[in-house]
């Protein structure tokens, strides 16, 4: 039983390396998914209009990443802003994409819901 153990000491610790290598780059590609909820903000609206309405005050944002740094992600890390500056009276709906979500590192937006928001602006004194 003893020179089982001490036969190949090299090959023997060289395995442990290899084998520790593995499931530590094993370990570290898992990948973690999540939803969290974050607020729709807007801004640069124009001058001679005033927000009326949004039909979605929040939208649902499924992330994909590291499992670390998935788990590490709180829902005041994103955020998703509609630029207003070209908005006219009355209903329009701005389509939303994963690439305007504003996000940490190491973190993928995969999925939005919904993905479009509907925003009512009316004319000042009104």
């Amino acid at each position: 039983m003893k020179s089982f153990l001490l036969n190949n000491p090299g090959l023997k610790l060289l395995s442990i390396i290899l084998a520790s290598l593995l499931w530590f780059y094993i370990s570290t590609q898992q990948t973690e998914k999540k939803a969290v909820s974050i607020p729709v903000k807007w801004y640069n609206p124009p001058a001679e209009l005033v927000f009326k309405s949004i039909d979605s005050e929040a939208i649902f944002i499924t992330i994909s990443g590291q499992k670390e740094n998935v788990l590490k992600a709180q829902a005041a890390d994103f955020s998703v802003s509609l630029d207003l500056s070209k908005a006219k009276p009355g209903r329009q709906t701005y389509q939303l994409a994963p690439e305007y979500v504003k996000r940490p590192p190491g973190v993928k937006v995969i999925k939005l819901s919904p993905e479009h928001v509907t925003i009512t602006m009316q004319p000042k004194g009104r």
